[in-house]
């Protein structure tokens, strides 16, 4: 029930949003149009902005899961975050513009901090990982959060594929060797 519940929020906020300026919407307009009290919305939700980090999170979530135990892991996750938001461009190109507190620039890098630290730990089968390698995840975090920013925002030209490749070839060899035989980045343009 639970679940049903945020996710019809969550429902209800993706409507409005074909509907009106990301701007413009109210957390009165998401539970007027979902039937629900505030008191329900502020249960599941500080405000609108963790309502959209929601969003993102639930919908990669399912990319991640959809992916498991199957070659290409870290390939197709990131592919399949850049098609998922192509498929939901108008929305991605909106939430991009909004700054602030729990702007979704923050959340999408450290979103996929997580990721790559969980993925990084699974792997090395370390609970700890060391400063150097924290740092080449930072790096990695803040170049992919730049081209993802700037591909969305530019509007969305490249292929999924060709931004994934991109990503994957300008990844610091020390991170390279955790989801690659081959350390050696090879671009090419598609």
């Amino acid at each position: 029930m639970k679940q049903m519940t945020k996710q019809s929020i969550a429902d209800s906020f993706l409507e409005l949003s074909g509907k009106m300026p990301l701007n413009n919407i109210k957390v009165k307009d998401i539970v007027s149009n979902c039937n629900i009290s505030k008191q329900t919305f502020y249960n599941y939700f500080y405000d609108k902005y963790d309502l959209m980090n929601y969003i993102y999170e639930s919908s990669v979530e399912k990319i991640l899961e959809s992916f498991i135990d199957t070659p290409g892991g870290l390939e197709n996750d990131i592919q399949g975050v850049f098609e998922m938001c192509l498929a939901n461009k108008r929305y991605y190109t909106a939430i991009i513009n909004i700054e602030g507190q729990n702007s979704f620039h923050d959340y999408f890098y450290e979103h996929t901090k997580r990721y790559y630290i969980e993925q990084i730990r699974q792997k090395s089968e370390k609970e700890t990982l060391t400063k150097s390698i924290m740092m080449a995840i930072d790096f990695n975090c803040s170049g992919t959060r730049k081209l993802f920013m700037d591909w969305v925002f530019h509007g969305m030209k490249e292929s999924p594929k060709y931004m994934m490749k991109k990503i994957t070839d300008c990844m610091p060899n020390e991170l390279r060797k955790f989801f690659f035989d081959n350390t050696e980045p090879v671009l090419k343009q598609q």
